[in-house]
């Protein structure tokens, strides 16, 4: 069976055919040093969070990489040069790296991150007894941050050992930069902690989930140049000054084609239309324009891949010979909606019941896969085409399914795959209904709504603190027994018994402190500034602060019904939260 592509190009590769050669990609000396910002690192986030939640054949497209390869051997090994394109693959190998790293410090994924180590970074010895190159070497600046990175990776806990068992050595790069770059360090420290918060989520399985869709599900077209002058060329050609083309500069690029129907110029166009629709996915520094496109394609087709959404839409606008201003009419229809659900933007024409409850499902997080039905849904409650109190019983069906599925522990998987057809499935026949909406999702066969036991279980067994729902459920228990601060940002979660407790807590005894300090029953909202104060004091010191000067009325209550905290305690506190985080969030809807 041919291997999936998205292009026609005999060249396109996924980044473990890229990877997989022992050869050295070397970027030139004297080129300009590699400068991928935050902003674009999370884009990159965004794009794998999101293949993590599609479909197996998803792909995604990192545009074109020009290499030339150089005459001279080098100790048996292919050398290439990156002429452009180095930004990209600095960028994966970074992430390679820091999985690798994540994996190491792990006691399960030593291993693993040892092949990821041999396999994708180093090369394999070309000699007996030879130290082993890099496959990646970047220009001057970068080299001494790029030693410094492989450097921290083969000192880790799991990879040392096995360096020293198996006789490996690294040779590290000739550093002649006076003043080497950051961003390198910088990038590789953000993917760490991309990597690390997957595993808090997800475990092993979750971090090399994301390892082979980086290698088996982004892809590259590789033009080998015979002169290495000519590569800017090409390269400028075919990416637009070194940016591959997104779906956002396919649709920009079209509506402006179309020219402005309304007689006006294109600059009065782009004021009125364009400019305030770019600013609308505006979230403080960070823009949502690019990832609107696939859910809002989704509601449009729900069979449609991110690789197709452009093709799809465009079709449709030249079957229904919509003008400029006609397509940008359709693209703002559910902008509003969409930013409600990424940055809690309230959006006009929502009661303040259905606001609220939406917020919820904001601060919640980690619902891109449901992203078309609740655009959708929020969109017909707004218009007025769907009734508000449905409305409100899908929404707590929604929470309970991704807030118990978290608890759990349930990774994302099959969540794309209904979702995206949830609307159109639950609206047959006649209209769409909460009954029907659970029926849908109780009988899917890839996703699974845990049950009341199972939850039960995962509270009195299973430390949820390094989870995101974690703040979430804390917030909202806050929240139902009378709280008053919805979502504090200065909101820090305290642990009774401390991570590394001091003395005055002999009542856990070793076994029990590692088993239980992460419980849900062992956290509490805490301000920062009285979590940092109160740190690894027992509970005698503890105790009378939550009671007197804690906001958190959850934390107030917990002091009045605990004199002492003790294994026992704690036991029957996971109790009375089991029962009242079933009473939030049941395996149903709740409004009447």
């Amino acid at each position: 069976m041919p291997e999936a592509k998205l292009t026609e190009s005999a060249d396109e590769r996924k980044f473990r055919q890229f990877l997989k050669k022992d050869c050295i990609y070397e970027i030139p000396l004297f080129q300009r040093p590699y400068r991928w910002k935050p902003a674009k690192l999370k884009q990159l986030h965004r794009d794998l969070d999101n293949l993590l939640e599609a479909d197996d054949d998803e792909l995604h497209f990192m545009g074109a990489i020009i290499i030339h390869k150089i005459d001279e051997n080098f100790a048996e090994l292919d050398r290439y040069e990156v002429i452009d394109g180095q930004q990209r693959v600095t960028t994966i190998f970074l992430h390679i790296a820091a999985a690798a790293y994540v994996l190491s410090s792990q006691g399960d994924g030593a291993e693993l991150a040892w092949q990821i180590l041999v396999n994708n970074i180093l090369n394999a010895e070309s000699l007996p007894r030879e130290p082993r190159t890099f496959k990646l070497q970047p220009s001057r600046d970068d080299r001494e941050p790029l030693n410094k990175v492989v450097e921290r990776l083969m000192a880790s806990a799991g990879i040392a050992p096995l360096a020293q068992e198996n006789s490996v050595r690294v040779k590290y790069l000739v550093a002649p930069a006076p003043e080497p770059a950051k961003r390198v360090t910088t990038n590789f420290d953000l993917a760490v902690k991309y990597f690390k918060q997957h595993y808090d989520d997800g475990g092993v399985d979750r971090v090399i989930d994301l390892v082979n869709i980086i290698r088996d599900r982004l892809s590259v077209v590789i033009i080998e140049v015979k002169d290495p002058l000519s590569g800017p060329k090409i390269f400028d050609s075919l990416n637009s000054g070194q940016e591959p083309m997104t779906v956002g500069d396919l649709v920009r690029n079209d509506i402006f084609a179309r020219g402005n129907d309304g007689g006006g110029t294109i600059e009065d166009f782009n004021e009125r239309f364009w400019t305030p629709f770019l600013s609308g996915f505006q979230s403080g520094d960070e823009s949502y324009f690019e990832d609107y496109f696939f859910p809002y394609g989704l509601i449009q087709d729900d069979n449609v891949k991110k690789s197709e959404v452009y093709q799809k839409l465009r079709s449709s606008w030249i079957k229904d010979g919509l003008t400029a201003e006609r397509v940008m009419t359709q693209l703002a229809d559910f902008q509003a909606d969409y930013m409600l659900l990424r940055d809690g933007r309230a959006a006009r024409g929502h009661s303040e019941a259905v606001t609220r409850t939406f917020l919820r499902l904001h601060r919640l997080g980690s619902l891109t896969a449901a992203f078309p039905f609740l655009m959708r849904l929020s969109w017909e409650v707004r218009k007025n085409e769907f009734d508000e109190s449905e409305c409100l019983k899908v929404l707590d069906m929604i929470d309970s399914v991704f807030t118990r599925r978290a608890v759990v522990g349930h990774e994302p998987t099959g969540l794309h795959a209904l979702f995206k057809k949830l609307w159109n499935a639950s609206s047959e026949p006649g209209p769409l209904t909460a009954a029907k909406v659970r029926e849908k999702i109780t009988s899917a066969p890839t996703v699974q709504w845990p049950n009341d036991e199972q939850v039960r279980t995962a509270i009195l067994r299973r430390a949820p603190y390094k989870a995101k729902v974690t703040r979430y459920v804390i917030l909202e228990l806050n929240r139902v027994t009378g709280g008053d601060v919805p979502d504090d940002p200065n909101m820090w979660i305290e642990h009774v018994l401390p991570q590394n407790p001091g003395g005055g807590w002999e009542a856990f005894s070793d076994t029990e402190r590692s088993e239980m300090r992460d419980l849900l029953a062992n956290l509490l909202p805490l301000s920062k500034e009285m979590n940092q104060d109160l740190g690894r004091d027992p509970y005698s010191v503890k105790r009378p602060r939550y009671l007197d000067d804690s906001i958190f009325k959850m934390t107030r209550e917990f002091a009045a019904s605990y004199e002492e905290w003790t294994p026992e305690a704690l036991r029957s506190r996971s109790d009375v939260l089991a029962a009242t985080f079933l009473q939030r969030w049941p395996h149903g809807p709740t409004q009447p």
